[in-house]
């Protein structure tokens, strides 16, 4: 097995041999289901059940929306899990993209920041909520900064957070009523 940059380059390389033989392959459908929390004492809004890797593992997410927004803000709220998400997708694809370039990486982290206009949601004026969202990447490595830039670049152009931000996906909705 192949490591670097915390990266296994032999799974990744015969992922991409397998979608490059049969393209069909690189299509999954992922599943986050979880509830709404109804009962007043608990201090969370929201958990869902995240089954995770080849041996099916489970974990439990559990979030509370901010104060002003309803919730107790006793735990991450979802725009964190969100940029969460989108730090540590882009730290991984900076990663693996270093590993394929022979970067071996000393020390890699990411910053997320987003500004946030709260009008739309509290139905006050009807504006984007999301005005930006900024990625810093702090790297330490064996490599030039042209080098490490070019890498800050791919990973913007690849990293599938970064994508669903940029590219408008179709998103919709589906109500059940149960009786």
């Amino acid at each position: 097995m192949v490591m670097m940059n915390h990266v296994n380059l032999d799974e990744i390389g015969k992922f991409a041999e397998e979608i490059r033989k049969d393209p069909k392959k690189a299509r999954q459908t992922l599943v986050i289901e979880g509830d709404w929390n109804l009962d007043d004492q608990k201090p969370l809004s929201y958990s869902a059940n995240i089954v995770y890797g080849p041996a099916q593992k489970k974990t439990v997410f559990e979030m509370d929306h901010a104060v002003f927004a309803g919730g107790g803000g006793n735990l991450p709220a979802p725009l964190q899990f969100g940029f969460f998400w989108i730090a540590s997708c882009f730290a991984g694809t900076y990663a693996i993209v270093a590993a394929f370039k022979g970067i071996k990486l000393e020390k890699l982290s990411t910053k997320v920041e987003a500004d946030i206009n709260w009008t739309q949601v509290f139905g006050i004026q009807s504006m984007p909520i999301m005005e930006a969202v900024r990625v810093y990447v702090k790297v330490k490595a064996n490599a030039t900064e042209a080098q490490l830039k070019e890498v800050a670049d791919i990973a913007m152009q690849n990293c599938p957070a970064i994508a669903t931000l940029k590219n408008p996906i179709p998103v919709t909705s589906h109500l059940t009523l149960e009786k």
